[in-house]
C-alpha cells in the first residue's frame, strides 16, 4: 500500500512537472514566433509587407497577453503609404493594445487619428472601443454623448429602431446610474470634524463605526483622567490613543476615496461596456 501510495505521488509529480513545462516551452515557442515576424517586418522595404509582419507578430503578442509589446511593435510602422483597409487594421489592434494595457489615453489617440483617415472602415469597432475608452477615463458624459451620435449616424436605421437605441444610452448614463465619485477635500473635512467620518463619506462603514468608537472612547479615557485628577493618564493614554486614531482617520482619507471611486467606476465600466457591445451588435445586423 505504502509502494503504491509513493508511485501515485510520484506520477503526479512528474506530471505537473511535464505540465509546467509544456506550458513553459509553448510559450516561449509564442515568443519566438512574434520575434521573427518582427525580424521580418525590419528587414522588409515593403510598408505593406511590413504592417502584414508585425500584425502576425500582434497576433502572438496577444496571445499571450503581452499587450505592451503588441502596442510597441505596430507603432514603428509608417502607414501614409498603406492600403485604407490595412492601416485601419494596424490603428484597431494598436488602440485595442493600449486599451487592454491600461492605456486609455493612448488607445483614446489612436481612434481619434483613425477618425481623421477613411473612417467608414470598421466604423462601428471603432466607436464603441472609443466608448469604451471614454469610460475608463471616467469622461461619462462625453461617451454618452458621442453613443448617441453614433447611433444617429446609421442611415440604415428606423426612426423607431434609434429611439430604442438611444433610450438604453439614456438609461445607461443617467443620473442615477453614472456613480457620484467621492472628492478628498470632502472626506478630510468629514475627518476633521465628526468621528470615523472619512470612512462614512466613502461608504466603510464597519471601518467607520470602528475608528469612530475608538475615537469617543479614548477621548472619553482623556476627560475621565482628567475629572479624576490622573493627568499623566489622560494625556498618555487618553489623548496619545485619541490623536492616533484622528489623524490616521485624516491621514487615510485620500487612500479611501481613490479605493472607493475605483470600485464604482469599475462597477459602472463592466456594466455599461456590456450595453455598448450590444448596441454596436445591434448596429451590425
Amino acid at each position: 500500500m505504502r509502494l503504491n501510495i509513493i508511485f501515485y505521488l510520484t506520477f503526479i509529480f512528474l506530471c505537473v512537472g511535464f505540465s509546467t513545462k509544456s506550458q513553459d516551452f509553448e510559450s516561449d515557442s509564442i515568443h519566438v514566433l512574434a520575434l521573427e515576424f518582427e525580424q521580418k517586418a525590419y528587414f522588409d522595404t515593403d510598408d505593406e509587407q511590413k504592417a502584414r509582419h508585425c500584425l502576425q507578430a500582434s497576433d502572438f503578442y496577444l496571445a499571450k497577453h503581452d499587450f505592451v509589446r503588441s502596442e510597441a511593435c505596430l507603432k514603428q510602422l509608417n502607414l501614409n503609404d498603406v492600403q485604407d483597409s490595412l492601416a485601419a487594421t494596424v490603428r484597431y489592434r494598436l488602440a485595442i493594445s493600449a486599451f487592454m494595457a491600461g492605456n486609455m489615453v493612448a488607445s483614446e489617440g489612436y481612434l481619434i487619428q483613425q477618425s481623421v483617415f477613411n473612417d467608414s472602415i470598421f466604423k462601428d469597432d471603432f466607436r464603441a472601443l472609443y466608448i469604451l475608452s471614454l469610460n475608463e477615463q471616467l469622461k461619462w458624459q462625453e461617451a454618452k454623448i458621442k453613443s448617441l451620435a453614433w447611433i444617429n449616424e446609421h442611415t440604415l436605421l428606423n426612426p423607431s429602431q434609434k429611439d430604442s437605441l438611444s433610450q438604453i444610452v439614456k438609461q445607461v448614463y443617467s443620473e442615477i446610474n453614472v456613480p457620484k465619485l467621492k472628492k478628498e477635500k470632502a472626506a478630510r473635512i468629514y475627518a476633521q470634524f465628526i468621528p470615523g467620518g472619512s470612512y462614512f463619506y466613502t461608504s466603510y462603514w464597519k471601518d467607520g463605526m470602528v475608528n469612530a468608537g475608538l475615537q469617543t472612547f479614548f477621548l472619553g479615557v482623556t476627560a475621565y483622567g482628567i475629572y479624576s485628577h490622573y493627568y499623566v493618564t489622560a494625556l498618555v493614554i487618553g489623548y496619545g490613543f485619541f490623536q492616533r486614531f484622528y489623524t490616521g482617520a485624516i491621514k487615510k482619507h485620500a487612500t479611501l476615496v481613490k479605493d472607493r471611486n475605483k470600485q464604482l467606476s469599475f462597477t459602472f465600466n463592466e456594466k455599461s461596456k456590456k450595453d455598448i457591445l450590444l448596441i454596436k451588435k445591434d448596429l451590425q445586423r
